[in-house]
């Protein structure tokens, strides 16, 4: 399995459980030899969704632009090539589409969970549950 994996998706908001996420992203990609691809989705309605961050615009984007730039740089630091993008969507769907797209060519994903919300989501949170039920991918839940 280590072998087949080379690109790790990281979908990150900023949250210090997104950032154990990261490490634990980084801890594989050194393993596996891996790069890293984070993902920041702003949830966004309808017929905002799925547009770059550039054309929604705010104080959200910038700072998860420095945000971004910082889990580069500790990457950078570890030896790990890491590249992001950010977009307006649903999170759940967002993060499942983007790992399944061909394009990407995501063979992993590392997601970090709050662990709030119904019962089913106090162990895992709302957007990693989805992401755990609905990818193809092997998928780590790092709480």
């Amino acid at each position: 399995m280590a072998s087949k994996i080379k690109k790790i998706l990281v979908p990150l908001d900023g949250s210090k459980n997104s950032e154990r996420g990261l490490d634990k992203a980084i801890y594989f990609a050194r393993q596996f030899n891996a790069t890293l691809i984070g993902l920041f989705i702003k949830p966004q309605p309808g017929i905002y969704a799925i547009h770059p961050l550039s054309f929604i615009g705010g104080k959200v984007t910038k700072e998860m632009k420095k945000f971004m730039e910082s889990a580069k740089t500790k990457c950078a630091q570890n030896g790990i090539d890491f590249s992001y993008k950010m977009i307006g969507g649903e999170p759940g769907y967002d993060i499942v589409r983007f790992a399944h797209s061909k394009k990407n060519k995501i063979d992993m994903i590392v997601i970090g969970t709050r662990g709030r919300g119904s019962a089913r989501e106090i162990f895992f949170g709302s957007t990693s549950n989805y992401v755990l039920h609905k990818a193809k991918i092997p998928v780590l839940i790092v709480r």
